[in-house]
């Protein structure tokens, strides 16, 4: 007798949902995102950690090289309401950046990213248990604002340049010792663009 397919939907409190073209991968968890219950259209961390470590062929395994650290939206994935051009490119790799928690500061021994030389190190991705970076958030905001008050056109060439400009502005703050994604302020993200676009530098 022939194998039933595998389950693709599942119906609660009378709606359905097709998890059929869904990644339900573990390490997709939901203690790390609440809010992810196939639902979820834009701003899946589990999906960005994994398409940040297929950038390259890696010597360990997913869980492995994932251990102590999360995966940072540069542009923060709730942006996208507000920026339309973002919602395509919101889960990007590009928009990804693997930054450790407040727990590997606490358990150094429990992660490589304490092995990293000093010019390599990251902000810690989020403050005591909360599940978002408010200031951060709304920094990145006003940046954007500033980079579309200046005259660029907001698609998503220029997101792609804007979160070019955010992973600088983390390595940058990196460098400076123990800190936290809600550190790095607006000034900071328009310095790191300014470097990098010396031709359309923003005020």
């Amino acid at each position: 007798m022939p194998a039933k397919p595998p389950t693709t939907t599942r119906t609660t409190r009378g709606k359905t949902v097709d998890y059929s073209g869904m990644d339900t991968d573990k390490t997709t968890s939901t203690k790390e995102d609440p809010t992810f219950r196939g639902n979820r259209t834009v701003g899946d961390s589990g999906a960005l950690a994994k398409a940040r470590f297929n950038l390259k062929p890696k010597a360990v395994d997913f869980k492995s090289w994932k251990k102590g650290r999360e995966a940072q939206h540069l542009i923060p994935a709730s942006l996208h309401k507000t920026f339309n051009a973002l919602t395509g490119v919101v889960d990007d790799r590009r928009n990804g950046m693997m930054l450790p928690t407040q727990s590997t500061y606490a358990n150094p021994n429990n992660s490589p990213v304490f092995k990293l030389p000093a010019k390599q190190k990251r902000p810690i991705h989020l403050k005591g248990k909360n599940r978002d970076h408010p200031t951060y958030t709304k920094n990145v905001k006003g940046f954007i604002r500033t980079v579309e008050k200046s005259g660029k056109n907001l698609n998503q060439g220029t997101l792609f340049m804007v979160m070019d400009a955010l992973r600088s502005a983390h390595k940058d703050i990196g460098k400076t010792g123990k800190s936290f994604v809600d550190d790095i302020t607006e000034q900071r993200m328009k310095t790191a663009w300014n470097s990098q676009n010396p031709t359309h530098k923003l005020k």
